[in-house]
């Protein structure tokens, strides 16, 4: 129910202000549905996609009851280390990175404007904040310990080796199916860990 930034073109996809708004809202959804349910063993999984990602791991931090998390076509996470996430126990945190995706773009803005630019560049850096590590959102999922790279590349399917699942390219295909009506390998990933069958999600590019 938050406003995300529209397209890639939206100037505010470089800020995090709409992010920080949505991330009380969604903290309190995840405590709601514990709150809510009758059943004792209930896990929940988190799945946060692009700028979406940066709202799930703002409202993980705020202290939920998700046991597991993926992030996926990620610009960052304002995330200083994975166990402030406070997943539960026996949880874990993943990342789904696409061949691609132009999403790194905006992880490279705050450090690629100024030199191109440098006036424009520290105005945008004054006016949007910039994470740290000269990165816009603070480190992208890859770059911490903690959190386990899931595969987007095309290949069998680890639990039914003769089938074979899709890639993934670019940032909106994690998802969607391969045309003909399968999952792709990431998004196979995606429906594993919700699964919470040991050994089901494949690692790795």
């Amino acid at each position: 129910g938050y406003e995300p930034p529209a397209t890639m073109s939206d100037l505010r996809v470089v800020s995090d202000g709409l992010a920080r708004r949505a991330a009380p809202h969604l903290n309190s959804f995840f405590n709601g549905l514990v709150a809510s349910t009758e059943n004792p063993r209930q896990d929940i999984t988190a799945f946060g996609h692009s700028y979406g990602s940066l709202v799930t791991s703002l409202a993980l931090q705020g202290g939920t009851p998700v046991k597991s998390a993926v992030f996926y076509g990620s610009p960052g996470l304002e995330l200083a280390r994975a166990s402030d996430l406070h997943l539960a126990r026996g949880g874990h945190a993943y990342y789904e990175q696409a061949a691609g995706d132009p999403i790194e773009w905006v992880q490279r803005e705050p450090y690629l404007l100024p030199a191109i630019s440098p006036i424009p560049g520290l105005l945008a850096d004054w006016f949007l904040g910039s994470g740290g590590h000269s990165q816009r959102f603070g480190d992208t999922p890859n770059e911490m310990a903690g959190i386990t790279q899931l595969s987007t590349s095309p290949g069998a399917d680890p639990m039914h080796l003769d089938e074979h699942r899709a890639g993934a390219q670019g940032h909106v295909e994690y998802a969607r199916n391969d045309g003909i009506g399968d999952l792709r390998m990431s998004g196979y990933n995606l429906a594993a860990v919700l699964s919470g069958v040991a050994g089901a999600p494949k690692t790795g590019n």
